[in-house]
């Protein structure tokens, strides 16, 4: 928020700050605050998750899940609530995160959905109303 900095990309303001003996975060950290208009038309500092880590962490809970039969459903659902739980509490503090949080809710749904499906030998909508009821 100096104006000194302001003008200046974070590869440069990283160096700068830590020539001063100043660290606030490394360098990926910089490119993922941006700023944004509030309600009044003042600007403001919003700190998003990467989109990389949003698609790493989706790949991760899919490939949990993919071919791995053998496993107990409720172990599975254990293992994942785990995972998700972490990665929440991990960016609790980030703007927008009800919508990245839906998102991986949505593909992990599904994705889990045709899990149970190939386990159980059944089609999808009779596991609905058994297991979601």
């Amino acid at each position: 928020n100096c104006k000194e900095f302001a003008s200046l990309p974070p590869s440069q303001i990283v160096p700068a700050l830590a020539d001063q003996g100043r660290y606030l975060a490394p360098e990926s950290s910089f490119y993922r605050i941006i700023r944004k208009r509030g309600g009044r038309g003042t600007m403001r500092v919003v700190t998003t998750i990467p989109k990389e880590k949003v698609k790493g962490f989706t790949h991760k809970l899919v490939k949990a899940l993919s071919g791995n039969h053998e496993v107990r459903t409720v172990d599975m659902i254990d293992r994942l609530n785990r995972q998700l739980a972490g990665w929440a509490a991990f960016y609790k503090f980030i703007d927008y995160s009800a919508y990245v949080f839906q998102r991986i809710d949505t593909a992990l749904f599904w994705k889990f959905a045709h899990w149970l499906a190939r386990k159980y030998r059944s089609r999808i909508k009779p596991l609905m109303r058994k297991w979601f009821k």
